[in-house]
């Protein structure tokens, strides 16, 4: 798609420029040709998006996350469609070229992930009543041994139930996002961090237009008093007004920034989990930080965004792995072997790389 645009922008500049420059009409037709077949050959992802129209999720957000994914994987053309909720059912999703992005409530998140763990704690439940049949089964045999190693396990399971529920409690506070492969669909919510954060953006503009109306007013009265000590206290009140301004305006360019790369964070470590990647706290042992080579915040990492383009990077195996799953490779395989279930997903590769998952994770 760039390179297309590139091309369209030098043909405004004229042929002749390039010419000029060495190229004959041949090799710019050569030059579109191959620019045709590497578009042609480019392969398009489609993320449908439903999202509210005050969204924190914006399409400048939008717009960094195609431009970040584009610049990072090869051969991808990536886009991002809007579309209204209730034609969401109306998409064929698939686990390669077709996602939904949707915006909900923290209230619907929340039911849903509620609902999540209460299957877990159910699965927990029906385990935990097998062991206790195999107990007492050993016991009835005399096999005693047996009988404590199930009762040992029974204990783990519940200690894991119990600690699940609490970590689950905790994490409906803080969370903005949560991937659902097995849907080919990723959720975004507004959090009450976010709600904050346009909150005090919101301020910032409010301030510069109130000080706006102050300095106006100061230079109307200054031009029209007569005494020169009033005239210079009302033009040193239109000065500091004038300061402020700047000073409003130039943190909440800041702000606003900072949350279009905050959200384009999101939706990218969302994506990120559609295609398979972890979080980089999940295992001690993995080649994963939560900043990469080059000193950047890892996407999927809980680091918040920095200066510069994007403030948010991926690490070489990371966009290695995301290609991987693109071109249907074992990424792609394994997830589909586990109907695209994330955490079992996770479960067989941690097994087969020995990684171990941090205390935390557990």
């Amino acid at each position: 798609m760039r390179i297309l645009r590139n091309l369209g922008l030098a043909s405004l500049l004229g042929a002749s420029a390039l010419i000029g420059c060495g190229n004959s009409n041949s090799e710019l037709n050569s030059a579109n040709r191959t620019a045709q077949i590497e578009s042609e050959n480019k392969k398009t992802l489609n993320f449908y998006v439903s999202v509210n129209e005050d969204s924190y999720f914006s399409p400048e957000a939008f717009s960094l996350a195609e431009d970040f994914l584009e610049e990072n994987l090869s051969g991808v053309d990536v886009k991002f469609n809007y579309v209204e909720r209730d034609t969401l059912n109306n998409i064929a999703l698939n686990h390669t070229d077709s996602f939904a992005l949707v915006e909900e409530s923290e209230e619907a998140m929340t039911q849903r992930l509620k609902r999540r763990l209460n299957n877990y704690l159910s699965e927990f439940d029906k385990s935990v009543l097998e062991l206790e049949r195999t107990a007492e089964k050993y016991r009835g045999l005399g096999y005693i041994e047996g009988a404590k190693r199930c009762e040992e396990s029974i204990r783990m399971i519940k200690e894991t139930a119990n600690l699940n529920e609490k970590l689950t409690e905790n994490y409906y506070l803080s969370i903005v996002g949560e991937a659902d492969p097995e849907k080919s669909t990723a959720y975004l919510v507004n959090s009450p961090v976010i709600e904050l954060a346009k909150q005090s953006y919101e301020l910032f503009l409010t301030g510069c237009e109130m000080d706006k109306g102050l300095k106006d007013i100061s230079l109307n009265l200054a031009g029209i008093e007569k005494d020169p000590e009033k005239k210079a206290n009302l033009e040193a009140m239109a000065i500091e007004a004038d300061e402020r301004i700047k000073t409003n305006e130039r943190e909440s360019k800041e702000n606003y920034n900072l949350l279009v790369k905050s959200s384009a964070n999101t939706v990218v470590h969302e994506i990120g989990h559609l295609f398979g990647l972890c979080h980089t706290h999940q295992y001690a042992n993995d080649s994963l930080e939560e900043f990469t080579r080059d000193g950047c915040p890892n996407i999927m990492s809980y680091q918040g965004v920095v200066e510069g383009k994007y403030g948010f990077a991926f690490e070489k195996e990371q966009i290695e792995q995301i290609q991987d799953y693109l071109n249907q490779g074992r990424t792609f395989l394994d997830m589909e072997e586990f109907g695209f279930n994330l955490q079992d997903y996770f479960e067989i590769r941690a097994l087969e790389n020995e990684f171990i998952e941090l205390e935390d994770n557990k």
